[in-house]
């Protein structure tokens, strides 16, 4: 599970996800989910991309796409 901040949008977390998820490749889209846990699903446009954001991240390969589960980054006080 990663860690992010849940406290932005739908689109800054979108934003945020796609460049993290950039250095495996082009990401062609990136679907963010809040309920019931966060996770987000990220469509590669070469399966050899998502072959590699997939094992980076020990997660299982759905078409193109990868399911990505997040948490709330703590903050510091």
């Amino acid at each position: 599970m990663q860690r992010i901040d849940l406290t932005m949008s739908n689109s800054e977390l979108s934003a945020i996800v796609a460049l993290l998820c950039a250095q495996y490749g082009t990401v062609k889209s990136v679907t963010i989910h809040r309920r019931p846990l966060p996770y987000a699903i990220i469509e590669m446009s070469k399966i050899e991309e998502t072959v590699g954001l997939a094992g980076r991240f020990d997660r299982t390969i759905f078409g193109n796409s990868v399911l990505l589960h997040w948490e709330q980054l703590k903050q510091l006080p």
